[in-house]
């Protein structure tokens, strides 16, 4: 890239922070977000939800709490959302105790999985969340994706 270009596009970004800055609690949830990642972590992806996989049993099911499960490499996660309750509702497999945090960017929730692997979370709000395990066992943390409930 040449002086020139450096100069336009240097003058382009002071326009945009003088005519439309970026938001103070923008800019610190996505500091928040970026301050959550650890190195050493297992990423566990989305591979079930039932919003998503059961579209076609609509009008067969009733309408029960919202599951979701995330597998990871060494870990799978599996959560149901009870909104109305404000809880949420997970196992960890393989089953053992561990350290859950459910990561929001309005704050954590805490919560501790017994030794078959169960644990609940609550208060949970609604938005984007994702879940952090740690388990006793000494693997490594997995954390899941950011998911919108």
């Amino acid at each position: 890239m040449s002086n020139v270009d450096e100069r336009i596009l240097a003058g382009l970004r002071g326009l945009a922070g003088r005519l439309d800055p970026i938001p103070d609690d923008v800019r610190q949830r996505a500091h928040d977000a970026l301050a959550w990642r650890t190195v050493g972590t297992d990423l566990a992806q989305l591979s079930y939800d039932s919003v998503l996989d059961d579209e076609l049993l609509v009008g067969v099911r009733g309408t029960g709490p919202r599951q979701l499960s995330f597998e990871g490499p060494t870990c799978t996660v599996e959560i149901e959302i009870h909104r109305a309750a404000g809880r949420l509702v997970g196992q960890v497999v393989p089953p053992g105790p561990a350290e859950i945090v459910v990561r929001a960017p309005t704050g954590s929730v805490r919560a501790r999985a017994d030794d078959l692997g169960r644990f609940i979370a609550e208060p949970v709000g609604t938005g984007p969340i994702s879940i952090l395990c740690t388990a006793d066992s000494g693997n490594d943390p997995t954390v899941t994706e950011w998911v919108v409930i």
